[in-house]
């Protein structure tokens, strides 16, 4: 669900910039997926990239794996905010995203006007 919600997260502003790209390869290469996991990740990204991908369920999924961990969550969100900034900037609808993203996993909200 992590590169479902980020390719949304970046498709937000009606377009994918190719630093936002970048940065989802970046974190690809962080999480060392074995090479099976990254075509899986990066098949994810480009079904949801082309609105293919409903939003709702891949935050329920993301939810379910972190289950309670507040943290777990905290950090996926980060995750997905560095994607957004990619570009250099986050735009409204990546920010309006991300706030949806953080509601569903249950986070407080105003979690984004801390940045």
């Amino acid at each position: 669900p992590l590169f479902t919600l980020a390719a949304h997260v970046a498709r937000a502003d009606g377009r994918v910039s190719p630093a936002e790209v970048a940065a989802t390869e970046r974190l690809m290469e962080r999480l060392g997926l074995a090479a099976a996991r990254r075509k899986d990740a990066i098949a994810a990204f480009q079904r949801a990239r082309h609105g293919e991908s409903a939003l709702e369920p891949a935050i329920a999924a993301l939810r379910d794996y972190c289950g309670y961990a507040g943290t777990e969550k905290l950090v996926m969100l980060e995750v997905l905010l560095d994607v957004a900034e990619a570009d250099g900037v986050l735009a409204p609808a990546a920010r309006t995203a991300l706030e949806s993203i953080a509601d569903g996993l249950g986070l407080a909200p105003g979690l984004l006007d801390e940045r």
